[in-house]
């Protein structure tokens, strides 16, 4: 496969329209490089829509934890309530990669938030008719519509900007996603308080259908057939194997992963031990999400070709030092500086790895790819979270936050000395008389 099929397929409409010179007006007008991409009208329907859905999804999460827990005071009701939004990606990660490379995007993600609009429609009837049984169901067919949604986003992004300006368009989105997780547990709770859940899930379907009217309205863009042999799950493992950069990234996000839940899972005990009251989790919380929106914004910055395994392998050693200065700090705002510094980190990552995988990869296959590794990162999260009463049994906060410095220094050191034997591997080729003469 050629180089040029593997970069990201930007529309040759979009691309016209985007060499204009009120086009390059616009993007003057913007100003810094992380705005960019919002120059593009598709773009910026595509950022509106995404928020929209976000913000319809967490306030019918948000909404659905305050019901559940309100009519059953039971926390056990909240798990199973958390589990079934959870079991459902595991399953559906491949299957929605499938959907991503085959289907319309425009279509898929719009009929998402159809699917969404529908199932809060299922909610209000469970509500009335006071039926548990619907109402969870309803909530696991909203956990089936996550990695849909999720895949298919990151694989039509390419579609709709330059290739330079992916790392910004991705710190656009992930921003967005952690804007719309605040707004939309702050709404609910008004709601909640005021209105009542009714209402609340009746704000769901209607924000939901917004955005799939948004989403039916992106431009078209024509889908990349994959050839014949590689449409099956095991060309897309090998397609994968063979991009050891993408690889690499994949690797390093879900180690990211798994040591920022056990991180997570730990928090309350770690907090309650250095002396802040029982209702400051969410401060802890506030704490890893504003610093991972930051380092999603300092990331977006950077040019895509500076995005490599490296970029991932310090992020990671960064966030083990964070862990260990965790474990080693006691004062409260070394705590809060520590879970920061570890949110800046994860953000580095994940931007990292969705702009590295949306260069790498075949683009018939993103769809496939981005599957896979949903599939991955929700599997370690679900590990580690399914870990953490056991780990928080047998250690304490402060050992857990080592265990987890440790794991990423090894993950982070490999990535490190990977993009090391790259680097020299590139120079020998350069430098070598065949290469020479191959240029000559």
């Amino acid at each position: 496969m050629s180089e040029d099929r593997r970069q990201p397929c930007f529309s040759g409409e979009l691309l016209t329209a985007a060499g204009t010179p009120a086009a390059a007006s616009r993007r003057r007008r913007l100003g810094p490089r992380p705005l960019r991409p919002l120059a593009q009208p598709g773009f910026r329907r595509l950022a509106a829509a995404r928020l929209a859905g976000q913000l319809a999804d967490w306030i019918f999460l948000a909404t659905l934890v305050g019901v559940v827990y309100e009519r059953t005071r039971s926390t056990a009701a909240v798990a199973v309530l958390m589990l079934l939004r959870l079991l459902p990606p595991l399953v559906a990660g491949v299957a929605a990669g499938v959907l991503a490379d085959r289907v319309d995007r425009r279509r898929l993600l719009a009929g998402a938030e159809v699917a969404r609009a529908a199932a809060a429609v299922g909610v209000l009837v469970a509500l009335r008719l006071e039926s548990a049984p619907l109402l969870f169901a309803a909530v696991a067919a909203t956990g089936v519509l996550t990695p849909i949604s999720s895949v298919a986003l990151r694989s039509v992004v390419p579609r709709f900007v330059p290739p330079a300006e992916l790392p910004a368009a991705n710190a656009i989105l992930g921003v967005g996603h952690q804007l719309a997780a605040a707004a939309g547990a702050f709404t609910a709770a008004g709601v909640l308080a005021t209105a009542g859940a009714p209402f609340a899930i009746a704000g769901v379907a209607a924000v939901a259908l917004c955005a799939a009217v948004l989403y039916s309205r992106l431009p078209r863009v024509e889908q990349i057939a994959a050839a014949a042999g590689q449409r099956g799950l095991r060309a897309v493992v090998r397609h994968v194997r063979a991009r050891p950069v993408a690889l690499a990234v994949i690797a390093g996000i879900t180690a990211g992963t798994v040591a920022t839940a056990l991180v997570n899972a730990s928090l309350p005990r770690l907090l309650a031990e250095r002396g802040f009251g029982s209702d400051t989790y969410g401060f802890g919380f506030c704490a890893l999400t504003a610093g991972l929106a930051l380092g999603m914004v300092v990331t977006g910055m950077r040019r895509l070709e500076q995005l490599t395994p490296r970029t991932l392998a310090v992020a990671l050693l960064a966030m083990a030092g964070a862990c260990c200065a965790l474990a080693a700090l006691p004062g409260r705002g070394a705590t809060i500086a520590c879970l920061l510094a570890i949110g800046v980190c994860i953000g580095v990552a994940e931007l990292v790895f969705e702009s590295v995988v949306q260069r790498e990869v075949d683009p018939a296959l993103l769809g496939r790819v981005f599957g896979l590794a949903q599939t991955a990162l929700v599997t370690a999260m679900a590990g580690a979270v399914a870990a953490a009463p056991a780990a928080n049994a047998a250690g304490t906060p402060r050992q857990i936050a080592a265990f987890c410095a440790l794991l990423l220094v090894a993950v982070g050191g490999g990535t490190l000395a990977y993009a090391r034997h790259q680097t020299l591997s590139s120079r020998r080729s350069i430098s070598s008389p065949v290469a020479g003469r191959g240029l000559a």
